[in-house]
């Protein structure tokens, strides 16, 4: 295999990266990751407008499927599934191997801060943000298969493409920590959705599980952008911007919440819903009534019954307001969210402008 020497700079050495080895694939040693944030830092509009139509998609893709029937496109669906599983696959065997590496070398204070422009790991950074503007194809099964769109969904597809872009134009250094969760996580969750569309039914705690992960994955980047945040009012020098920083921290605190939510909803509330009970139990001539009165045998356990039910109700429109009022207030932090992500790109874009005018 004809693989192209590095040529990292200098400041690399100190991690003891001497990478592009035969163990790696030619197309992983390219080029530096110079090339691919210059071709990022190019192109600072980019991710703006692939946001912009997915919403659009969203909303006219929905509307063009209301009168038509859902597509299943199960083999279709399986094999964009296994295909993203692969690649976070190999994206996290690559990415922890630096991660590891660099832990091993400078310890995980320092590398928050110093920024490792390896080849491999430049190939496999720009994979990464670039995957996101693939994983936006997501959307089109749910909508296309007319299934359930949660706010969670978009609002987590559009983010992490804003963040992603810009974290990578700006250098993040602390960039490969939040990589390497992500495509562990992705690893699995595309994994399993693979499985289901074979009708292979998986128990209920793996589904948990990596919902699970998912949250846990937030608590980590959590940590990782409030660590960070204390070395800049520090003053420590670090490869890191307060932009990074502050969105990171409202969207990775937006996430937290949102996984959580999920999970409450989908696995702890929903075990507790009952069925429906009619008038009659099927192939009896006895009653529902008689049956709850022959087993209360009293008023007294009649009113414990409605109390009971009224709390129940109580905590579901309580429960529905908060939803509703923590749904609209993510709203508009993705609205602020957003606006802000594209004066940064036209203020990059105004300032690259004026400096090719002085030259």
């Amino acid at each position: 295999m004809d693989l192209v020497n590095d040529k990292s700079p200098s400041f690399l050495t100190n991690f003891g990266l001497t990478r592009c080895s035969e163990k790696y694939f030619a197309f992983e040693c390219l080029h530096d990751f110079s090339v691919y944030h210059q071709w990022s830092v190019d192109r600072p509009l980019l991710p703006v407008v692939a946001v912009t139509l997915y919403l659009m998609a969203i909303y006219y893709g929905q509307k063009w499927m209301q009168d038509r029937k859902p597509l299943e496109l199960k083999s279709i669906l399986f094999l964009w599934n296994a295909s993203l599983a692969l690649f976070s696959i190999m994206g996290t065997i690559r990415v922890c191997e630096d991660v590891f590496h660099v832990m091993n070398r400078v310890g995980f204070h320092p590398s928050l801060c110093l920024t490792n422009a390896d080849r491999v790991r430049g190939f496999w950074v720009f994979a990464f943000m670039m995957s996101k503007f693939v994983e936006l194809g997501d959307t089109f099964f749910l909508v296309v298969r007319k299934r359930n769109l949660m706010f969670l969904h978009w609002y987590h597809h559009v983010t992490v493409l804003l963040f992603t872009w810009y974290a990578v134009v700006s250098q993040s250094s602390a960039g490969r920590y939040f990589i390497a969760m992500n495509f562990l996580v992705h690893s699995l969750m595309y994994s399993y959705f693979a499985l289901q569309t074979l009708n292979i039914k998986a128990p209920l705690f793996v589904s948990m599980s990596i919902t699970t992960l998912q949250i846990l994955q937030m608590v980590g980047g959590i940590y990782v952008i409030v660590y960070t945040r204390m070395m800049l009012l520090a003053k420590e020098p670090c490869t890191q911007t307060w932009t990074v920083v502050n969105s990171g921290l409202v969207m990775y605190g937006s996430y937290f919440l949102l996984f959580v939510q999920f999970f409450v909803k989908a696995y702890i509330l929903k075990g507790k819903k009952k069925a429906p009970v009619s008038g009659k139990i099927e192939g009896s001539n006895v009653s529902v009534n008689e049956i709850v009165r022959d087993k209360r045998g009293s008023l007294s356990g009649l009113a414990q019954s409605i109390k009971k039910d009224v709390m129940m109700v109580t905590k579901m429109i309580v429960y529905t307001t908060c939803t509703r009022t923590i749904s609209r207030a993510f709203r508009y932090i993705l609205y602020g969210f957003l606006l802000t992500i594209m004066l940064l790109l036209f203020k990059n874009q105004t300032k690259k402008h004026d400096l090719q005018l002085m030259f």
